[in-house]
């Protein structure tokens, strides 16, 4: 224990002449420092700091290896360092490390200088007295320095790394290459293991954010890699190797030599032993997930990720990994692999599509909704698609600015105005994209080597640059598609790595010359990527968000049929004519560079920061951002272009969760259109789409509009109609008639009803249709599906009307009611009361109803128009004797339109006052009658009664006259025609069927159906 008494004399002893007693002094010093490290503060108060470094500036080494001591403590204090700056400490340092060749000196020394530079002002001094160099030779592993010394001087060069502005200086100096050297020596005692420790960690401050000059070093020496990979195995530093390897794997010209040095087998066997869904992965295991997914950027490291076993573990993060940050790097991994056909193959094995889909649907689930009315045209609505997959990318948009020294700085880009004019918006967007002239030769050559199908009339470009399609039935895939593009900042140079064409996701060695020009922008390539540090995060790429597989050159597995085809539909084509620009997209080094926003580095020396947290993604909205969006449909997309058979493809959940993409997505991306159309163009898919009822999947979803004059739904409607159309191309094929012939003979009883129920919908061929619902029993599995619905309901039954419906349409059975209809003349009740009392004379006769109501008319009046009246009235009858007659079966009031008819000499238009059940029973009394006018009065019924709310009660009521007169029959089979072919709502047609088949005229109302579907079959096809 020491007294102050004591610590005061020594601090007063410090100025003393003799050596032996400022030793004594120093002595003192140290242990009262090391007794509390608060005592620091009362060394700094004494002002006994300056006496210290006045101590350096004498030659005796006992001295100066106490003194280095003691300031070393010292300088752990950031008001110590800053003094001790004022007083010339860091001359005086550098100027004992420089000239003592002590092997304990320079230690301390080191020691002395790595304090004092975790001040950053401090730090730039030191780098100023260029002690950089001393540092290097005390580090070199040839030398003879004591590892301690090594020790210190590596950690000063870790601290004095901080100073950006001097890291091209210390890479001119080999700095990193010579720390990692020490590396490759022996280290077997506890001396040597904290040296290595020490190293490791320097290693992880100096990658971080490194350059490829970096990199070189660390892995110049080929034994320098491979020891450090063998240190996976040491528990206590695995941490920072994996810090170290995650680092250097974001550079491209190393990825290739972690590779070789097998990395990936490492990799591979750490996380072969994880199980994501039991536990979230720690900080070093997602680590390894990055690393992992960043050596997917090479072909050779593809390889062996998938010869090592390594895909089903990037399949298995994206579906079970609790962290979207890990999720987002796996899907960009994965779609690396977007030309390799066997790991796709193998993926596919593992549910590749399973789990695309799923992702696909969560984002359906938190980003979809049902559109609200909407009354848009076709230029509006493609401006306002383009519109959100810009503005989806431009708040992670960066830009890269090159100062005076040479160092790339990575800043946001400014933020957008948000209200603006929508076609000016466009414009002021796509003056940042890459443009091509069509005109340009260059542009010309690209198109050839791609295969772009030739351009066609079917499209125009108006004076805004908007492509508008001119067919309304392709309008559903190309409508919403953006303008396919490249940034000028592509590859942009201090994005994790430096833009090269070792980083593009294709192999280097096939990729075209024309493949360099369009990684690297022109500010770029003027920057030498030696100069170029990788940022801390990766921005999300701003040319793919749209980008077609197919528009990018792959001499691997190279697509030249467009993204749907080349012949068909053209649905890629959306490049302008004339004089307009054009951009194309392609798949870029960025398009993968998503991972951990925080790159791990090691800060000071304190224990607790060894590790920078990963769990910070740099895509703020985690997996299901429009980013992941456009990644999820590309690589489902690649899948549907193989020409193997994917049963997964045709799976219910994942057409379903297509179709609901395209439904609830505001603005969904037209690809999502394409794969669908791709698939129901593959004949080897068609049969398992209709078992799956696709058919009426579609027409459930975007057939049936939720509102009346959407655009929305206009638009739905045609994306239905176009699928719909191609899936009839295959079906009314040789292939598809085979196909539903065996299938409605010879399958089990519910896809026998399934592929009746959908027949409808796909064929419109008269004579097939004949075939497949006459000869083929079609028709009569849809008459026992109706038969049995209301004992045994089936899901199948409310499309049933819509399928008969449609039916009928290409039947051609057309709808009775005649918008036209106009009759010989309008009635008027007032002028035919006061007509009818005129004709009362002489010859009157009273007519009595069965109620007792009496109407009193002229005989000749009805001689003259009916010859039943006139033998009854005129004849030898006794009612000619009579003044007053008795008319049974007639009520009054239909004597009386009887009476109005026989004045007009014909059936008006419509008649006001007439009810339906007046009307029918007017049938009867006119064929008693002998009176002309059933086919007009049956007319007047079918156009004046026939609307979509009284089908049920007209059909009913008619069904009580029949057998009576052929008119009645005529009028049910109307009634029939009319619920077949009106143009009604699905709801209300599905509706009134229900409530006819649940009645007590089910039975006539079933016959009444197939009768007129079986008639218009067998008219038609005679």
């Amino acid at each position: 224990m020491f007294g102050s008494s004591s610590v005061t004399s020594a601090f007063t002893h410090l100025k003393d002449s003799s050596n032996s007693v400022v030793f004594e002094a120093l002595v003192i010093i140290r242990k009262f420092i090391a007794k509390n490290e608060h005592n620091v503060k009362v060394v700094r108060e004494k002002n006994v700091l300056k006496d210290l470094v006045n101590i350096l500036g004498k030659s005796n080494e006992k001295n100066l290896d106490i003194t280095l001591s003691i300031l070393g403590n010292c300088c752990l204090e950031n008001e110590s360092r800053i003094e001790l700056l004022h007083l010339g400490i860091v001359k005086a340092v550098v100027t004992v490390f420089n000239s003592t060749g002590r092997d304990a000196i320079q230690g301390r020394a080191c020691r002395v200088i790595g304090n004092l530079a975790l001040t950053y002002t401090i730090a730039v001094e030191l780098h100023k007295e260029n002690v950089i160099n001393g540092l290097i030779n005390l580090v070199d592993s040839g030398g003879n320095n004591s590892i301690a010394s090594q020790q210190m001087a590596v950690r000063a060069l870790r601290i004095l790394w901080a100073v950006e502005s001097e890291r091209v200086a210390m890479l001119d100096l080999n700095v990193i290459q010579k720390v990692a050297m020490l590396l490759t020596t022996p280290y077997e005692n506890k001396e040597q293991k904290e040296l290595l420790k020490t190293v490791i960690k320097a290693l992880t401050v100096f990658t971080h954010r490194c350059s490829e000059q970096c990199a070189f070093q660390v892995h110049a020496d080929g034994s320098v890699l491979q020891t450090l990979l063998s240190y996976f195995s040491k528990d206590e530093i695995k941490s920072s190797v994996i810090i170290c390897v995650y680092n250097l794997c974001h550079i491209g010209s190393s990825r290739p030599i972690l590779g070789s040095a097998g990395v990936v087998k490492i990799i591979v066997k750490e996380l072969a032993v994880l199980s994501f869904q039991m536990s979230e992965p720690t900080e070093s295991q997602s680590a390894l997930i990055s690393c992992l997914c960043l050596l997917c950027r090479e072909s050779v490291n593809r390889a062996k990720i998938r010869r090592a076993g390594g895909l089903p573990i990037i399949l298995s993060i994206l579906r079970d990994c609790p962290k979207t940050s890990l999720q987002a790097t796996a899907l960009h991994a994965l779609l690396l692999f977007v030309y390799d056909e066997v790991s796709l193959q193998e993926l596919l094995k593992e549910g590749l599509i399973t789990v695309l889909v799923t992702k696909l649907s969560e984002f359906v689930k938190s980003h979809g909704s049902e559109h609200s009315h909407e009354v848009m045209n076709v230029a509006k609505i493609h401006i306002h698609s383009k519109k959100r997959h810009l503005s989806s990318d431009s708040s992670s948009n960066f830009s890269n600015k090159t100062d005076e020294e040479g160092n790339v700085e990575t800043s946001e880009k400014s933020k957008q105005a948000s209200e603006v004019n929508d076609v000016s918006d466009t414009k002021n967007r796509s003056e940042n994209w890459k443009r091509f002239r069509i005109s340009s030769p260059s542009y010309q050559a690209v198109v050839q080597e791609i295969g772009f199908p030739k351009r066609s009339n079917k499209k125009s470009c108006n004076s805004s640059g908007i492509t508008s399609p001119t067919h309304s039935g392709d309008f559903l895939l190309k409508m919403n598609s953006p303008e396919r593009s490249v940034g000028s900042d592509s590859y942009q140079m201090g994005d994790w790595s430096p833009g090269s064409p070792r980083s593009m996701c294709f192999s280097p060695e096939s990729s075209p010359a024309y493949g360099r020009q369009w990684s690297l922008s022109p500010t770029s390539m003027q920057t030498s990527p030696f100069d170029v540090w990788s940022s801390t995060s990766s921005p999300v790429s701003h040319s793919s968000i749209d980008c077609d597989i197919p528009e990018v050159y792959s001499p691997v597995c190279q697509d030249a049929q467009s993204d749907d085809d080349g012949n068909d539909d053209n649905d890629n084509d959306d490049i302008c004519k004339g004089n307009e620009c054009v951009s194309i997209a392609h798949v870029s080094d960025t398009m993968s560079e998503e991972c951990d926003s925080n790159t791990p580095s090691i800060q000071c020396d304190s224990p607790n920061t060894n590790w920078e947290i990963l769990s910070e993604s740099s895509f703020n909205g985690g997996l299901l951002s429009s980013r992941e969006e456009s990644d999820l449909l590309i690589l489902i997309s690649r899948v549907s272009h193989m020409e193997i058979v994917v049963e997964d493809l045709v799976l219910k959940n994942t057409l379903s969760t297509l179709l609901n993409y395209i439904r609830l997505l505001r603005n969904p991306l037209p690809r999502a259109g394409r794969i669908l159309a791709r698939i129901v163009r593959t004949h080897h898919y068609f049969i398992h789409l209709v078992c799956q009822q696709f058919v009426l999947n579609i027409y459930a979803s975007l057939c049936e509009p939720l509102h009346s004059a959407c655009g929305s739904c206009e638009r739905l409607n045609s994306i239905a109609k176009n699928l719909i159309s191609k899936l009839s191309i295959v079906a009314e094929s040789g292939f598809g008639e085979g196909e539903l012939s065996h299938n409605l003979l010879k399958a089990e009883k519910t896809i026998r009803e399934t592929v009746a129920v959908t027949v409808p919908f796909v064929i419109k061929t008269h004579k097939l249709l004949r075939k497949l619902l006459i000869d083929c029993k079609g028709l009569d599995i849809l008459h026992d599906m109706v038969k049995s619905s209301p004992k045994t309901p089936s899901s199948l039954f409310e499309f049933i009307p819509i399928s008969l419906s449609i039916l009928a349409a290409s039947l051609q059975i057309n709808c009775p009611v005649d918008s036209n209809y106009q009759g010989n003349k309008h009635f008027s009740t007032n002028k035919l009361e006061a007509e009818l009392k005129e004709t009362i004379s002489s010859d009157s006769v009273t007519i009595r109803f069965d109620n007792g109501e009496e109407v009193t008319t002229s005989k000749s009046f009805l001689s003259e128009h009916s010859p039943v009246f006139e033998a009854m009235l005129q004849g030898s009858f006794k009612e000619a004797e009579q003044e007053c007659i008795s008319l049974q079966d007639v009520s009054p009031l239909a004597f009386r339109h009887l009476l109005h008819i026989m004045k007009l000499g014909t059936i008006p238009c419509s008649i006001p006052s007439l009810t339906l059940t007046t009307a029918l029973e007017l049938l009867l009394v006119l064929d008693r009658f002998l009176l002309p006018g059933s086919k007009e009065l049956s007319e007047l019924i079918i156009n004046q009664f026939l609307q979509a709310c009284s089908t049920f009660d007209v059909y009913s009521s008619i069904l009580m006259y029949s057998g009576t007169l052929e008119v009645f029959d005529n009028l049910r089979i109307k009634t029939i025609e009319y619920l077949l072919a009106s143009n009604m709502s699905v709801k209300k047609r599905r509706d009134i069927f229900s409530k006819l088949l649940e009645s007590q005229c089910s039975l006539q109302v079933e016959k009444d159906v197939f009768n007129v579907l079986r008639e218009g079959l067998n008219r038609k096809c005679k």
